[in-house]
């Protein structure tokens, strides 16, 4: 049976990431320390993965790297923890290492350098590229079909058309498949066909010659030329004229082109996707697109669905975009329930980027604060079924004060009741309170932010440092906790 092998010195280390990776993947799980490892190394069947501790410092991390290559070439790795006391410097290390993660390793990340593994094992360490902000949020029929339908595509050479509303992701559908295909060390090259005058789509797409039109001074190679090894990437391609389709579809065909003013024929070692928001199959019945251009780029059609088709990824997405901003240091806010049902009824005309572009904008007017349907504008407010006072987040930081103008219905309130405890391990701030008030004085959110702190320490320690389950105990948002834990250092 397949196995990920985990290494740490640290046995509750051990035993903490085996029951992670149990937990998420099919894998069995072998664990051992730095020095016993070798003997659980099964010599006919080497790991999927080796997990390993880079941040005791009671090994040489480089010397344990290189042993597994003498082992099993290109086994993927991903490490966990610091690498204080490792040699040599982590970017001189070898390009098997699939990820680097903080210590303790909590699931969603590892999920994520888990899949991480599988496309490095599917395309090999040539062509292994660790790229980030290409996730495909949804849980939606749909766009479990459009994941699968990557899987099944990323390592073909088929040309794709990808269908979809603006504002859908179709150009990151386009990464993805690049980033799944054997050309994912190759150039992602994108071109938006209906950006750029007809007299300058050729010039882009086929490069020219010096002298080759009036104010071609100097040589140019072209998006086709660029291209060369990796993948081509035609936006909006319904707006082509129909003079640059013929241009296109000879391309397409006899996979050579020649740049404009020049009788070298160069050869099209390109991968082409293709997306438009228009119906193609229409525009071929009124004569504006050529059908057999059509059937040339529809080889394989994915079709992204509009926002308001799955209302259920609307929490998702915004937990993803969020995450984004709070891994770049930015400052987040939560949702209330009732804001969170009326942005799920909403029709999204601009799709998931105007879902984008207003998590963004809450980012910067509601920073760590609690937004309620009275924060949101007017056209979101619009949908929701039920009204509620705006609260500011009771556990916010304290020096962040309210955007906007304070109205007595907007002003903050203090919790009715304190929040239970996150397990029976953490015990209640009463005892913390003192009985009296000392004579010298206290700085009073100094005081509240080392008890928050002791909370949080033994709620995350209770709860073996899952993130969901603890900030669910407490009875806060799990956004909100990550950006406590940031504060307090907790991981």
């Amino acid at each position: 049976m397949p196995y990920a092998l985990v290494i740490s010195s640290d046995e509750a280390t051990r035993e903490r990431n085996r029951a992670v990776i149990d937990a998420l993947d099919d894998l069995a799980v072998l664990a051992a320390g730095p020095g016993d490892w070798k003997s659980a190394w099964r010599k006919d069947e080497p790991p999927e993965v080796v997990v390993m501790d880079a941040g005791t410092g009671q090994y040489n991390l480089a010397r344990a790297i290189e042993d597994i290559e003498k082992l099993q070439k290109d086994t993927p790795l991903i490490l966990f923890g610091g690498i204080k006391g490792a040699t040599p410097d982590i970017a001189q290390l070898p390009g098997n290492i699939c990820c680097l993660l903080p210590a303790p390793i909590r699931a969603s990340h590892l999920y994520r350098a888990l899949a991480q593994v599988r496309l490095y094992r599917r395309i090999g360490a040539t062509h292994f590229q660790q790229k980030e902000g290409f996730q495909i949020t949804g849980n939606s029929p749909a766009m479990l079909e459009v994941r699968r339908m990557i899987e099944l595509v990323g390592p073909t050479e088929a040309t794709v058309l990808i269908l979809g509303d603006s504002g859908t992701g179709k150009e990151l559908v386009a990464r993805h498949l690049h980033e799944h295909s054997e050309r994912a060390n190759g150039p992602f090259v994108p071109i938006n066909c209906g950006a750029l005058p007809d007299n300058l789509l050729e010039s882009e797409l086929f490069g020219h010659e010096k002298g080759a039109f009036t104010g071609a001074i100097t040589a140019r190679k072209g998006r086709f030329e660029l291209a060369k090894g990796g993948t081509l990437f035609l936006d909006e391609i319904g707006d082509m004229p129909l003079d640059m389709q013929v241009k296109l579809l000879r391309v397409l065909q006899e996979r050579v082109f020649e740049p404009l003013g020049s009788t070298r024929t160069i050869e099209a070692d390109v991968r082409v996707m293709a997306a438009t928001h228009r119906n193609l199959e229409g525009q071929v019945a009124e004569g504006t697109f050529r059908e057999d251009l059509f059937y040339r780029l529809a080889v394989i059609p994915i079709e992204l669905p509009a926002l308001r088709d799955r209302p259920g990824d609307v929490p998702l997405l915004i937990s993803e975009l969020l995450e984004r901003a709070s891994s770049t240091g930015r400052a987040t806010f939560e949702l209330s329930d009732a804001a969170m049902e009326a942005l799920e009824r909403c029709p999204w005309p601009g799709n998931v980027r105007e879902l984008s572009n207003l998590v963004e904008r809450m980012c910067v007017l509601y920073p760590y604060m609690r937004v309620g349907v009275a924060e949101l504008p007017e056209k979101y407010r619009a949908f929701a079924l039920r009204q509620e006072d705006p609260v500011r987040d009771e556990y916010a930081i304290a020096s962040v004060e309210p955007v906007g103008k304070v109205t007595p219905e907007s002003a903050p309130t203090a919790p009715a009741t304190a929040p239970a405890a996150a397990s029976e391990g953490v015990t209640s701030t009463a005892s913390a309170v003192p009985a009296s008030f000392p004579e010298e004085g206290l700085q009073l959110k100094d005081y509240l932010g080392e008890i928050e702190e002791d909370i949080l320490r033994k709620a995350l320690q209770a709860n073996d440092d899952v993130v969901a389950q603890t900030a669910r105990k407490l009875g806060i948002n799990r956004t909100t906790l990550i950006e406590k834990m940031r504060k307090y250092g907790l991981g």
